[in-house]
């Protein structure tokens, strides 16, 4: 038996039960989407449109094996028309100064390709050698990143050792892709704040950590960029950082990298079954 491109199903010789099938996987989507939808999403007209749709009977007859992707890609194309499907919960992930993150990411990006993006986040730090404005982040200033804040367009904000950093609701803009939010624990209690008060949908939520203290700090200073002044801090701010990690519900999964390739590899298995791949 041949697998239907694009859905969850497979064709067998009853047409009605094929039928059955599609329209109530199709029918399910929309009902969902139309609960997700928030105030102008859908027009009056297209919600008859909608209406009229749900109330075809579900056993659809005439609909057989040759037949069921055409009429699929008929009722996707209706949901496309006239309804806007939810965004897939963002990704979630925080751990320390140093501690590997951007590393892990990397290998993620690679291993699954086209599913994840990142959110470029504003930051009133200057860029490093490297890093482009648009690109890695939106480099601003204190009084862009505030007048923002006040015009209420920021997910998450927080001051991370003495800069601003933020993620802008646009930045979760997306049809299909998963968002990557990389963010230090403020952010983090933002996000579940934002999740709490109906302002974002849910998010997926991993936290990476270091051995011990002293193994991040060898990474500090191994990075060759950061002052003793900011290792100090950073180091600091890691205990604090670990021991919210720590908290039992504060974060679906822990990643220890104290071996890289297997932190990378517990990594991607743990983002697998947080999105059922």
């Amino acid at each position: 038996m041949g697998r239907t491109q694009g859905l969850g199903f497979k064709c067998h010789k009853d047409s009605s039960a094929l039928g059955l099938r599609v329209r109530r996987i199709e029918q399910r989507q929309i009902h969902t989407s139309k609960n997700q939808m928030g105030s102008g999403a859908s027009t009056p007209a297209a919600s008859d449109v909608l209406e009229q749709e749900l109330a075809k009977p579900p056993d659809a007859s005439d609909i057989t094996p040759d037949t069921a992707l055409d009429e699929v890609k008929r009722l996707r194309a209706l949901l496309a028309k006239h309804v806007t499907l939810p965004s897939p919960p963002p990704l979630v992930i925080c751990g320390p100064s140093g501690v590997g993150k951007g590393t892990i990411l990397h290998n993620l990006m690679e291993t699954l390709p086209g599913v994840f993006k990142f959110s470029v986040s504003h930051t009133t730090r200057g860029p490093r050698p490297g890093e482009e404005d648009g690109k890695d982040y939106n480099f601003t200033t204190v009084e862009d990143i505030m007048d923002r804040i006040d015009r209420g367009e920021f997910l998450e904000y927080a001051e991370v050792h003495g800069n601003y950093y933020g993620t802008s609701f646009a930045a979760l803009q997306t049809e299909k892709q998963v968002v990557i939010l990389d963010i230090d624990v403020q952010g983090v209690m933002k996000v579940k704040d934002a999740v709490k008060d109906g302002k974002l949908g849910g998010a997926k939520y991993i936290f990476i950590r270091p051995k011990d203290l002293e193994s991040l700090e060898a990474r500090l200073r191994g990075r060759g960029t950061e002052t003793e002044e900011a290792i100090e801090r950073r180091t600091a701010n890691a205990k604090g950082e670990i021991e919210y990690g720590e908290v039992e519900g504060n974060f679906d999964r822990i990643i220890v990298n104290d071996d890289l390739d297997k932190a990378q590899a517990e990594f991607v298995d743990a983002v697998k079954e947080l999105y059922h791949m």
